[in-house]
């Protein structure tokens, strides 16, 4: 979406020391993990939520459309991994609560892994494999935009022009003759 809008000059990559995030657990912070072995080495959870973890592949049940981060989580690595790992991942990337905000959406491939293996771990690891698109380089990662985010809002906003209709009742959805909505 910044490339299509003209921003990619305006990306600001996070510094790689403010990558690392903490959170408070009985009274002390406790760097979050980064992958899945720190997952697995972590202090944030006890003994039997790491065991828990491990068990993933082994746990019953399905990906569900109507699947919240929480419910998700909380099904497929346990409650601690879902309150200490989950949520707190959630509420930093997407500033929501994980119990509001759908799985699918939010995380597509570990969903996608589930559906299709009925484990994450066994679906990341043998799943089938999306191809991917090498055309051009992908950033990953955190980033911002000079002068905020917000720039992109006003940008895209810009684009629109007069057909953005803010602090307006939508009281239906209509497809145009020409396609439009």
């Amino acid at each position: 979406l910044i490339e299509k809008v003209g921003l990619s000059d305006a990306v600001l990559e996070t510094k790689p020391e403010a990558r690392s995030r903490y959170i408070w657990r009985e009274g002390s912070l406790r760097k979050l993990p980064s992958g899945p072995w720190s997952a697995v080495t972590t202090s944030i959870l006890t003994p039997g939520a790491k065991l828990r973890l491990l068990a993933e592949p082994f746990v019953g049940g399905g990906a569900r459309e109507d699947d919240t981060v929480e419910t998700f989580f909380r099904r497929r690595f346990g409650p601690e991994a879902a309150e200490y790992l989950a949520g707190p991942f959630v509420s930093g990337i997407y500033a929501g609560d994980a119990g509001a905000i759908g799985a699918r959406a939010s995380f597509p491939t570990l969903w996608g892994a589930e559906k299709d293996s009925g484990s994450i771990i066994m679906g990341m690891l043998f799943g089938k494999k999306e191809k991917k698109d090498n055309s051009r380089p992908k950033k990953r990662g955190l980033f911002s935009v000079e002068g905020g985010l917000g720039r992109l809002a006003e940008t895209l906003a810009a684009e629109i022009g007069d057909d953005l209709h803010t602090s307006t009742l939508a009281t239906g959805v209509v497809r145009r003759d020409d396609g439009t909505w």
